[in-house]
């Protein structure tokens, strides 16, 4: 997997500490929050994604959806111009993330 964050990098008040899988629409790490000390999940879109109108309402509706959920979550861009997905992290996102893209 060719990782587009590493662990220590900084997004915001985010530090990236791990990856945890990756897909077709992105990839997700396991980050803590500085500002309100508490582990997150960060999903990021490729950088081509975020230049597809079509794909960049995909991933806006999945954080529609994921607030509906009562989901905690947040969008940023940071100086790297990456469009990111962030909610609560709890180890239940491991158990249901497919097996074959971790």
């Amino acid at each position: 997997m060719s990782l587009t964050l590493s662990p220590g990098t900084r997004l915001g008040p985010y530090e990236i500490a791990s990856p945890l899988g990756a897909g077709g629409m992105g990839e997700v790490f396991r980050a803590r929050d500085t500002k309100l000390n508490r582990d997150v999940a960060i999903k990021v879109l490729p950088a081509a994604f975020a230049q597809d109108a079509e794909r960049l309402a995909r991933f806006r509706r999945e954080a529609q959806v994921l607030a509906s959920l009562k989901a905690s979550r947040d969008e940023a861009e940071d100086k790297r111009d990456k469009v990111v997905l962030i909610v609560n992290f709890f180890d239940e996102l491991r158990r249901i993330a497919p097996a074959g893209r971790r």
